[in-house]
């Protein structure tokens, strides 16, 4: 498996806990009241823009809550997914299954949650092996099956056709709870792929402040209508208080960034960087990206004495490592370059040219 340093700054860590000053001092305020059935859900606004502006779901469709990031809007949907098989089969135990690509703090919520979970390997550019994942739940009567909308290592996208045509299809046994986990493709997958939830999920969680670069780490968990009451429940516990905002946490200048415009320009944005990451790829032989819709590039081979070079180009550099399928083609991959709007055509033609005058030098020498 390919190691990521730890102070990837591109990867969420567990998130699941907060000091108790933290609503003075580093951020928003908790949920701090509990809803009654006359009070508006103060977050359905927020809920009603990502269904509508980026699903082209209608308003109401879907419910929801916001937290202060990934982790915890991860936990709020897989708490929801064990109280739906609680409410439908008096309280069975279903199991997890994820692909080994799924988020960091998976295997510590399903912990906390006491919900067994199962890896499943990833294959080339198609995600989770939908093969094996038939073949391990033709004996589980109940799992929730987390696919990943875009994997923080690799970016990879599990693939929801197959998941539905070769196996949900052909398991009359298993019930089965879809979440998606969108931390990262959320909002890039639904504006970059033609085909985007032709069929349906059950929950799902989607990172805000990633790429509407929002003041603070924000993310949401939506659920269809039918989950409406395992949703509130939720909100309901104190012990989830800490897990999300008040409404008085969403300052002006977010409400502000969630309009047609903002839409608009993060589309256009996100169109610029894919044509920046492919003229790159196009020029360097020493790079690669494990999916067509990642931003994320790693360099294959890059000698110790090139990577000093590279870090004002910030290119992340780390200790060789390979992944099973690289092990194949006798690759190394050890540094990597994520392509955001801080990442000029210009740092990649010279970054292009610095990689090919070394190269050169190494050889001759």
């Amino acid at each position: 498996m390919l190691h990521i340093p730890s102070n990837d700054p591109h990867i969420l860590r567990p998130c699941m806990t907060y000091p108790s000053d933290y609503s003075q001092t580093q951020g928003p305020p908790y949920y701090s009241h509990r809803p009654d059935s006359s009070e508006t859900d103060p977050y359905q606004d927020l809920v009603d823009w990502y269904a509508k502006k980026v699903l082209n779901y209608s308003d109401g469709t879907l419910h929801g809550v916001t937290s202060f990031g990934s982790s915890d809007s991860l936990y709020t949907a897989l708490s929801v997914a064990k109280a739906r098989f609680s409410r439908e089969f008096s309280n069975p135990q279903p199991v997890v299954m994820a692909s080994s690509e799924a988020h960091s703090s998976l295997q510590e919520i399903c912990q906390m949650l006491k919900l067994p979970l199962f890896r499943i390997v990833t294959r080339k550019q198609k995600g989770m092996d939908m093969d094996l994942l038939k073949a391990v739940l033709e004996d589980e009567p109940h799992a929730i099956v987390v696919l990943t909308m875009g994997s923080l290592k690799h970016q990879l996208y599990d693939n929801m056709d197959e998941l539905y045509i070769n196996v949900i299809a052909k398991l009359n046994r298993t019930k089965i709870h879809v979440h998606v986990d969108a931390t990262y493709g959320g909002l890039v997958y639904p504006f970059l792929c033609k085909k985007w939830l032709v069929y349906p999920f059950d929950t799902m969680n989607v990172s805000l402040h990633r790429h509407l670069e929002l003041p603070y780490r924000c993310a949401l968990c939506v659920t269809s209508a039918y989950f409406k009451t395992e949703l509130d429940q939720f909100k309901c516990n104190p012990s989830n208080e800490h897990m999300i905002m008040s409404k008085e946490a969403i300052p002006d200048l977010v409400h502000s960034l969630l309009t047609d415009n903002s839409i608009r320009l993060h589309k256009e944005e996100l169109m610029k960087l894919v044509n920046k990451k492919n003229d790159f790829m196009e020029l360097n032989p020493h790079v690669r990206c494990y999916h067509p819709l990642s931003l994320k590039v790693f360099f294959r081979n890059i000698p110790t004495e090139l990577k000093a070079c590279l870090d004002e180009y910030k290119v992340v550099t780390y200790p060789s490592s390979q992944t099973d399928e690289d092990k194949d083609k006798g690759e190394t991959l050890n540094a990597y370059l994520v392509i955001d709007k801080t990442i000029t055509r210009y740092m990649l033609v010279m970054l292009t040219s610095s990689l090919t005058y070394k190269f050169t030098n190494l050889q001759v020498h």
